[in-house]
């Protein structure tokens, strides 16, 4: 069999199971029906790259408005405050099963700085200078209140106008303070799960769906870029589709990388050779490579592949 003849096959099998899993979840709860059809500028597509500035969706499909980046500084402030009880009900040495290299005072300690690290590049107003990342203390009594003074730090300098120029790592080109307050609330929702596993191997965590879709396409569009594929021999597409809100996502994947990710208005029914599909929620959670009931079909070397850095 050839190469080609290989992908048909494995293209078959993923339309198969994606069918049934999307019956399979229509009989749970059914489909919002609505299409993401604009961009982050509003206009119209049907099949675009992943947008660099993508906000969650709200009802009239506008991006970017003020309310949006107020939610993004809520979420922050709430999921940090979650993360702070459950990594304080854990306590400094417990493992952090999913992030098994590290324990809670590893996962208190990256959180601290990347949080002191977004507050100073969203202040600099310039996208050319990047500001080392401080070291937060290594004793665990003194490191929460640097936590405290940084995450402050971080909402202050994010409650600007989101268009403010300022330093960011996003490779599409997005240079804003806009860029921290989505990358921070989902950095802090994530690790939040983290340090719910630590205290207590499970979570309380209920992610909005339009919010984890958010997440979804963020870490398509700026983290996975970010991961080293020089190594990767993989080919195939990967449809990746939060079925609850209706939105999904094309990631390509060829030998030595980087993916390549889009966002579809209609979900597809060929094109692919696996699948990613599930709530919003889940399909995050699956992302991320946390705990999730997203199911996934067809080749599954390439769901696996789908590297974060």
């Amino acid at each position: 069999m050839g190469r080609d003849d290989h992908r048909a096959g494995r293209s078959r099998v993923a339309r198969a199971g994606h069918r049934a899993a999307l019956e399979a979840r229509r009989g749970d709860a059914g489909l919002r029906g609505r299409r993401a059809a604009v961009n982050a500028h509003g206009e119209a597509h049907t099949a675009s790259r992943v947008s660099r500035t993508r906000l969650h969706v709200v009802e009239d499909n506008e991006f970017g408005s003020p309310d949006d980046y107020a939610e993004f500084h809520q979420v922050i402030r709430e999921q940090a405050a979650g993360l702070r009880a459950a990594a304080l009900a854990a306590g400094p040495s417990a493992p952090v099963p999913t992030c098994p290299e590290w324990t809670t005072l590893d996962l208190v300690r990256h959180m601290a700085k990347v949080h002191a690290w977004s507050a100073l590049n969203a202040t600099t107003g310039d996208p050319a200078t990047r500001l080392r990342a401080p070291q937060p203390p290594e004793d665990w009594d003194l490191l929460f209140p640097w936590w405290d003074e940084k995450l402050d730090a971080l909402l202050a300098a994010l409650d600007t106008d989101p268009d403010k120029p300022a330093w960011s790592f996003d490779p599409n080109g997005n240079q804003t303070v806009g860029f921290w307050s989505r990358r921070q609330a989902h950095e802090t929702s994530i690790h939040r799960l983290d340090a719910e596993h630590a205290a207590s191997g499970t979570e309380t965590v209920e992610f909005d769906a339009e919010f984890a879709a958010d997440g979804v396409d963020e870490a398509l569009s700026v983290l996975m870029p970010r991961s080293n594929w020089s190594d990767s021999t993989l080919a195939g597409t990967v449809l990746v589709h939060a079925v609850d809100v209706d939105e999904a996502w094309l990631v390509e994947l060829t030998p030595g990388g980087p993916a390549e990710a889009w966002a579809v208005s209609e979900v597809p029914e060929e094109g692919f050779e696996a699948f990613i599909a599930g709530s919003a929620a889940d399909v995050y959670r699956a992302i991320w490579r946390r705990p999730n009931a997203a199911i996934t079909s067809g080749d599954l070397g390439l769901v696996a592949g789908l590297r974060m850095p």
